[in-house]
């Protein structure tokens, strides 16, 4: 039973301490504000409200740019720039002069009553215990994992595991001060370490803030009052515990909680009716600890006390939680390194996801939790494995080196034929030197790219280390950049047949071949895998079919680093999160083709065919989305929230933008390989991948249709590749998407999401074989 205060966007970028222009502004008559924050691509966003509690929809969304020292800001006809601390807006005859202020809450500084419960003072953290792995309610030893700074702060250290309190309590009147730091975050309290207080950032977000995970759904705040980065903000909560029967062993009534934000009211008596989710099965009790958690980016607090007003003889009220007398959870809040939450895939581009579910960040329905074949190993752990899947334990591919130092012999596959084919290359060959869109626009992109570099050099690793939350970091991003380079180098080498970038593809490889010798391990190894694992092979196509400088024996070691290095974290799958397991599933073809090793592409069109359908809903699917084979009922929902279930929604829709989106490009991605392969995916999967597009354009601009309530949709760089065969290969009407393509162009590089304006933009169905007969 989760209540969420949204505080910032899940993609933003990170804020300045030192940004003059993200805030507040108003006019001289306080009548007109200005938020400033930075978007979701970096780049800085405004808004015009008539009410700075947004409790009105913003009067203009504006965009800006900065100029040396000058942000100009732009929308709806209003022109402006922010210079020497004013901003100006001016619209024909209208104009508006505002200055920066900022917003202080009346319950700041406020001192603890006597006879109140000191938390933290600023100066040790006497009252806390670190909470370890699956610790909840009782601590592990000294918490000494956060730490305190000067001026008596206290900041929770990524990856080093959450606190609470020693003492436990039941009725709390509790107050503390917080502050984000311009990162994304996903923290929280918790209150008898089951009810949660989310913070996050909504700062400069139109929506209000949004609650979650509870059985009963309550109206959401019809105010945001969430201040900008870097500025102190008050939590204040009146929390009341469940009452119980003399026994203790019946509830006689609800937990109620008022939220005060900032000093305003966003939550009055609200009841809740049942711990349900991530905390379901702790149950509910008569008392339990005031829980801080740490959840991958650092934030702080100050000021934490609390009125302990628990009722005497409630202390070992206990009822038992729906999932534990449903046999109990795979999950838990704990996950990834001790935390609240789960592995929250390392995003490689700064970002942290948290997700649905109870294995990556969030609480998710009772339904949706119980999976088959997960590991109980810590995420943590170097050793650990993620959540097998139990229906590819059997498999049999071959995971060992072939010490014949020669290239594997043919297995009738077509090459290059990993995404792209020879013919597809010399087209684009063509337009980019006839100049045609948007192949000519997508390659100065690509030229312009620190991957396209002519001095590129790569930064090879022995072992790749991905844990939760990038704890620890060693080699992801190395790897994620110099497999997306090697691509990069080759498809430079195709368009402008310059050697050099063939050969720094060549040292790129070798490299990795020589010294990958440790594989893939902590909780985000497997994923990282699959990411790196289906981009490698597109390079190592291209260069190793149009260019005669890269040696049998040195292609050979890249077939068994592909094989001995990548192909174990992937063959058994993931029930985690669907994008995981298809992620898998493109990198198992795209081995598969490379290495001409019927035995793993095969697996990988067995996996891609097991979790699509079960990915993306369509309504004649029945009133319940299909199961993964293997893994029972995926998770759908986030935080509780499910959202209606319609065609062409995706499985992870609710958690954010960015993962449904990498799950549907592994979709997209292995299709267009199998066709290049003669194996028609797309038409078996049409009405789901169509229905997908056009569910996620439609909410795009300029389409901009009205978003479900709690839904993320942003653009992404991806969707090219589908739309071309849908579209231009088969005349198919998607015009959603259609008008989302040319404001998405072109597209660049993003994990497994690479150049697809330069490949497929408008390539239409260019040296693609015959259909293979079933």
């Amino acid at each position: 039973m989760l209540l969420f205060i949204t505080v910032q966007s899940l993609k933003a970028q990170v804020t300045n301490i030192n940004d003059l222009y993200v805030g507040d502004w108003k006019d001289a008559k306080g009548e007109r504000f200005v938020q400033i924050f930075i978007g979701k691509e970096g780049d800085y966003k405004g808004q015009l409200l008539d009410d700075i509690t947004l409790k009105n929809k913003p009067l203009v969304m504006l965009s800006g740019k900065k100029d040396g020292n000058v942000l100009t800001l732009s929308g709806d006809g209003w022109e402006g720039k922010v210079e020497k601390d004013k901003l100006m807006l001016t619209k024909g005859a209208e104009k508006l002069s505002m200055s920066k202020y900022f917003r202080t809450s009346p319950t700041m500084g406020e001192k603890a009553p006597k006879g109140a419960v000191v938390l933290f003072n600023g100066k040790d953290l006497n009252a806390w215990s670190k909470a370890g792995e699956k610790e909840w309610i009782d601590g592990s030893g000294p918490a000494d994992n956060w730490k305190i700074l000067p001026e008596g702060i206290l900041e929770a250290v990524p990856g080093a595991h959450s606190i609470m309190t020693k003492q436990k309590f039941g009725d709390i009147k509790l107050h503390l001060e917080f502050r984000l730091l311009g990162q994304v975050t996903n923290g929280g309290v918790y209150l008898m370490s089951r009810y949660e207080v989310n913070i996050k950032d909504a700062f400069g977000q139109p929506a209000p803030i949004a609650m979650g995970n509870i059985s009963k759904p309550a109206t959401n705040p019809s105010v945001n009052v969430a201040f900008p980065p870097f500025q102190w903000q008050t939590l204040d909560i009146d929390f009341q515990a469940p009452r119980f029967d003399a026994t203790g062993t019946k509830k006689t009534a609800n937990a109620k909680i008022t939220v005060v934000h900032n000093g305003v009211t966003i939550y009055k008596d609200l009841e809740l009716e049942e711990v349900k989710g991530s905390t379901g099965k702790l149950g509910e009790a008569g008392v339990g600890p005031v829980y801080l958690q740490e959840h991958g980016t650092a934030y702080q607090f100050r000021n934490i006390w609390l009125v302990d007003k628990t009722i005497k003889g409630t202390e070992k009220a206990f009822v038992a939680g729906s999932e534990e007398k449903k046999g109990g959870s795979k999950g838990g809040k704990s996950g990834g390194g001790g935390k609240k939450g789960g592995s929250g895939e390392e995003m490689g581009t700064g970002e942290k996801k948290g997700g649905a579910g109870n294995k990556n960040g969030e609480a998710a329905d009772t339904k949706a939790v119980v999976r088959k074949g997960g590991s109980s190993k810590k995420k943590a752990d170097p050793t650990y494995v993620g959540e097998k899947n139990p229906a590819y334990a059997n498999v049999t591919v071959s995971l060992t080196a072939d010490p014949s130092g020669k290239p594997a012999k043919s297995a009738g596959f077509i090459h290059p034929g990993v995404l792209v084919n020879g013919a597809q290359l010399a087209e684009l060959k063509r337009r980019v030197a006839a100049g045609i869109e948007p192949q000519k626009s997508a390659f100065e992109a690509l030229k312009n790219s620190p991957f396209g570099a002519l001095d590129y050099r790569a930064q090879p690793r022995d072992t790749v280390s991905c844990g939760p939350y990038s704890n620890p970091n060693l080699g992801c991003k190395d790897e994620q950049n110099d497999c997306a380079a090697a691509y990069s180098q080759a498809l430079m080498w195709a368009i402008t047949g310059n050697k050099v970038y063939a050969e720094n593809a060549i040292q790129i490889m070798n490299a990795w071949s020589k010294n990958l010798v440790g594989g893939h391990n902590y909780a985000n190894g497997p994923i990282q895998a699959a990411w790196t694992g289906s981009v490698w092979p597109r390079a190592a196509e291209i260069i190793r079919y149009t260019f005669n400088g890269w040696s049998d024996s040195d292609v050979a070691k890249f077939q068994n680093m592909l094989r001995v290095q990548y192909v174990p974290s992937l063959v058994q799958g993931d029930c985690e999160n669907g994008n995981k397991e298809l992620a898998m599933a493109e990198a198992l073809i795209n081995i598969g083709v490379f290495n001409d090793d019927r035995a793993i592409y095969d697996l990988g069109i067995k996996m891609w065919r097991g979790r699509t359908k079960a990915y993306i809903y369509l309504k004649s699917d029945g009133p319940t989305p299909i199961e993964p084979p293997g893994c029972g009922p995926a998770i759908w929902s986030n935080k509780g929230l499910m959202p209606e279930l319609v065609d062409g929604i995706l499985q992870e829709t609710a958690r954010d933008a960015h993962h449904p989106g990498m799950a549907f490009a592994s979709i997209a991605n292995a299709a267009e390989t199998a066709r290049q392969q003669g194996l028609d995916l797309y038409a078996e999967e049409a009405k789901r991948m169509v229905a997908a597009l056009e569910f996620t354009a439609q909410y795009l601009a300029p389409n901009n249709k009205p978003k479900p309530e709690n839904l993320e949709f942003s653009y992404l760089k991806t969707w090219e590749i589908a739309y071309n065969h849908y579209v231009n290969r088969l005349g198919m009407s998607l015009p959603y998407m259609k008008a989302v393509i040319p404001k998405n162009r072109p597209t660049g590089v993003d994990h497994h999401m690479v150049w697809e304006t330069l490949t497929h933009g408008e390539i239409g169905n260019i040296g693609l074989p015959t259909i293979m007969k079933k």
